[in-house]
């Protein structure tokens, strides 16, 4: 699964529907495993104080990276920067490709919908945010439905749709 997923809440009661949530990555060109946990004084860590001050429940989602053992180098593994598998979803995550994060990203999604009463989340409000390799595997999986309504494990049922992107370099 995922390396490392933190979750901030807000203060007080949740709305009706569950709090809004806001998922950041950040991802290091797919080399280095992501930063969960910036510091208050980042611009993201800012930015994510605010949203928790306001209302918003922030996800930080850690990546595995390239670089991380038992991964092969995907400047001589043969097969470059990161592309989409095919369409078919028995064979979307055979691919070495794909290996940069994005199934990592997947299961963060779907395990937050999926426990989305346990932690007062609104599963049907849910935003992201990447900058740079993160922007990448947020856009492509969030933009996609991943789901498997076939799979036997729940949490592979969910979907993987966000309601909103925010992507920068």
């Amino acid at each position: 699964g995922w390396e490392i997923l933190s979750i901030w809440l807000p203060d007080g009661l949740p709305p009706a529907t569950g709090w809004p949530v806001y998922i950041f990555t950040g991802y290091d060109s797919w080399r280095n495993e992501a930063l969960i946990s910036p510091t208050w004084t980042t611009i993201v860590g800012v930015i994510q104080q605010w949203l928790v001050t306001n209302g918003v429940a922030v996800v930080n989602v850690g990546l595995t990276g390239s670089n991380t053992p038992g991964w092969p180098d995907w400047e001589t593994s043969g097969c470059g920067a990161f592309a989409p598998p095919s369409d078919t979803v028995s064979d979307k995550w055979t691919r070495d490709d794909v290996r940069f994060g994005a199934k990592d990203m997947m299961w963060a999604i779907q395990y937050l919908r999926l426990n989305s009463d346990t932690y007062n989340l609104n599963p049907n409000l849910m935003v992201g945010q990447g900058n740079s390799a993160g922007a990448q595997t947020m856009m492509w999986v969030g933009t996609q439905e991943l789901a498997d309504p076939a799979a036997s494990d729940p949490q592979l049922k969910e979907s993987t749709i966000l309601q909103g992107l925010n992507i920068s370099n």
